[in-house]
């Protein structure tokens, strides 16, 4: 699903999901954000392989828009690789992903 005015609420964090990576090391640390109205934190895990883990996640989900529900899908992340200067973020045998664009 791609971000539309029809399935988000723009007054609220301009309809965006924003995430921030902050490293604890070279492979773990937190990944952290708004998915539009609503807080989340949970750790992550990579390896050398292109392999990542989201786990232990916490989010609040009070009135959530559809297009913010569905990024609850990071948990299920496999696989990752950054392509034409955007994080692509694979789950479910790499049939779904979930794209972010850096800021």
């Amino acid at each position: 699903m791609t971000k539309t005015s029809e399935n988000t609420w723009t007054q609220y964090n301009n309809g965006d999901i924003t995430v921030s990576f902050t490293n604890s090391s070279l492979s773990n640390g937190v990944a952290s954000g708004k998915n539009v109205t609503n807080s989340f934190s949970s750790d992550y895990v990579i390896d050398t392989k292109g392999g990542i883990v989201i786990s232990n996640g916490i989010w609040t989900e009070i009135n959530e828009p559809e297009w913010g529900r569905l990024f609850h899908a990071i948990e299920l992340a496999e696989t990752f690789e950054i392509k034409n200067g955007q994080l692509v973020i694979f789950y479910n045998q790499k049939n779904n992903s979930i794209i972010l664009e850096r800021n």
